[in-house]
């Protein structure tokens, strides 16, 4: 999945080509800005309605299930192989 989020060392993190001077206080938010606002909360309106939280998704991501091997039944005869 492509990132929405940008950050630095320090710690300090925006919304990808969106500089947080853009969305001060007073500021006019353009059409740019608001259609990536917009994708970026379409993202997490989708992952909010997975109803899993963090470290759900960070388990579910160490399981790396696309290493292991798939049964393939071929003319009744199961074989194993592992998925590219």
């Amino acid at each position: 999945m492509k990132r929405l989020t940008e950050s630095d060392e320090q710690g300090n993190f925006w919304l990808k080509d969106v500089p947080w001077k853009f969305l001060y206080a007073g500021k006019i938010i353009t059409i740019d800005t608001s259609e990536k606002l917009c994708v970026a909360l379409r993202k997490l309106k989708d992952y909010e309605e997975t109803g899993l939280t963090p470290d759900q998704v960070q388990r579910l991501k160490k399981l790396d299930t696309r290493k292991k091997a798939l049964p393939v039944w071929i003319r009744n005869f199961m074989c194993r192989f592992q998925k590219r």
